[in-house]
Parts: structure tokens; sequence; C-alpha cells
């Protein structure tokens, strides 16, 4: 299930990494078209003759997770499996991922970073998911489009939660799904290869949308406010990474910097949510993570 938006720069090669897939069983690749309008939902359809490929309109509302909800919804398999437009999965991905469903409900996938970021820019952006689960505590939490379930799973807990956006819905959702009794397991030989922005101002604003999301999540689960996360550590913290992103002289650190300064800045601003979303507060503590 591929939710997609504004998506005709990598969505081919994401197809043709689906049409090489090898050792798997019949799948259908559904595309949830969010409202783009730029040439990726014909791109998607014309490869409807390759690929057991259908586009489903997904413009009622907008959003990552509304296009993931109604792909799941209009699937036909009991297993669904989770990809980004601009992501790119190994040839064993499907295959890999159907083995581990076997004995988990809801499994991740392990993201790569060197294939799709040349150079020093697979080491601008750590990853909580290349050797295993993000940490809570107390769930384990992986990214959105690393993720397959069985159906039964993803809706008996109402799939993502639309009300987060735009990042964030996966940490909820896995989250709920554990605490629903379902366990989370990282599928570590399916291989996901994972693309960063490539933009210092792109790095930014992703690091601003996680940092905000992150408050949001935070405060649906009540969970108390983490070490190093009060204003004036932020405060402080953001004033060394964004002076440091501008001055330094090696460009990969001027670019982790700015992703760095963005999660401040948006973990600052987002400082006074209070609640969100439909579950229940669960007042547990959490450990400290970048996304």
């Amino acid at each position: 299930m591929i939710p997609l938006y504004q998506g005709e720069a990598h969505l081919e090669e994401l197809l043709e990494a689906l049409e090489q897939q090898v050792s798997v069983p019949p799948f259908e690749v559904v595309v949830a078209d969010n409202g783009s309008t730029d040439a990726g939902p014909s791109i998607a359809r014309s490869w409807s003759g390759r690929l057991p490929l259908r586009v489903v309109d997904a413009s009622a509302r907008r959003g990552q997770s509304a296009a993931r909800n109604l792909g799941a919804k209009a699937a036909r398999y009991e297993s669904l499996v989770f990809l980004d437009q601009d992501d790119v999965p190994a040839t064993d991905y499907l295959a890999r991922i159907g083995e581990a469903l076997q004995t988990s409900p809801v499994v991740a996938a392990r993201m790569e970073l060197t294939r799709l970021n040349v150079g020093w820019r697979s080491t601008v952006r750590s990853l909580a998911q290349t050797e295993s689960l993000a940490s809570g505590p107390p769930y384990e939490w992986a990214y959105g489009g690393s993720l397959a379930m069985l159906r039964r799973a993803f809706f008996a807990v109402e799939g993502f939660d639309e009300s987060i956006t735009p990042a964030g819905e996966d940490e909820d959702l896995c989250w709920r799904l554990q605490r629903a009794g379902f366990s989370l397991v990282f599928a570590s030989q399916a291989v996901l290869h994972y693309r960063l922005p490539t933009r210092w101002r792109d790095l930014f604003r992703q690091g601003f949308r996680y940092g905000k999301a992150q408050r949001v999540v935070d405060a649906k689960h009540a969970v108390a406010v983490r070490p190093g996360y009060l204003p004036r550590q932020l405060l402080t913290r953001l004033l060394i990474d964004g002076a440091l992103s501008l001055v330094s002289l090696r460009i990969e650190e001027r670019h982790r910097r700015a992703f760095l300064a963005g999660r401040r800045l948006g973990l600052l601003r987002a400082r006074n949510v209070n609640s969100v979303g439909r579950s229940e507060p669960q007042g547990v503590p959490r450990g400290s993570h970048d996304r």
C-alpha cells in the first residue's frame, strides 16, 4: 500500500523494485492518491500492465494517515504492507516480510541508508531502525513506511490516527497495537532502502515536523516530559545546532545540525500541546530518541 502525493520524482524506482520481487506469493499494489497534481498518478496507472496495481482516490481527506487508511480498506489480501513513495525495497522484501508475518501479526523492516543516499548524505541523520526497533519505553515503534501487519491487527485499532499529521502517526499506531496485545517484531532480513532529504532546508523542515509530532504523540498518551526536553534545555541546544548548521566547515555536519535544529524548534513550538486524538491517557514515561 503506497500513499501518493506529488511523488513523480521517485515513484517509478519504487514500482520497478516491486516488479523485481522474487519468491513472493501473489500480491497487489494499491496506490492511494492523496490529491496529487503532478504526474504521479499517471505514472502509477502506466504500470498496471506490469504489476497488479490499482490507483484509488484518497483525496477527500488530506494526509498520509488518511491515504493509508483508505488504501488499507481497498486492499484485497489479508496482509498489509505499507511503503512510502520515495523508498526502495530489496528484491526479496515481500518474501521476507511474508515469512515474518507467519509468526507475528505486526512486523517492521530493517532500514538501510547507503544505497539511496550517496557518500556523506547517508550520515546526516541517524535512524533508530537500522539495527533494531526504535525504543519506547514501554513500547517499541517503527517507521510507517516499513510496517506490515495482518488486516485484523490494523483494523482492531482503527488504523492510523488521522488527527496526527504530518508525522508521529506511526509511533502512535505501534503503541496502540502493542497495548491491544499485538506483538511488534523486527524483521531484520527484510531490507528497506530509505531516502533522506538532500537539501539543508528540507532536513530542517523534516526535523521541525518530527519535533512537533513528538509533542503531539506524547500528549496523546500523557507521557512524562523526558530528560532534556525542558524549554531552556531545548533552546540552548537549538542555538548550538543552529549556529553549527551555518558555520561548520564540514557539509555533512551542517546538514546534520540543520535537522537537529529543526527538531529542537519543533519541540519548542509544540510545547503547549495538551491532548489530541482518540486514545486514553497512559501515564507512562519514555526514553529519548531521534526519529
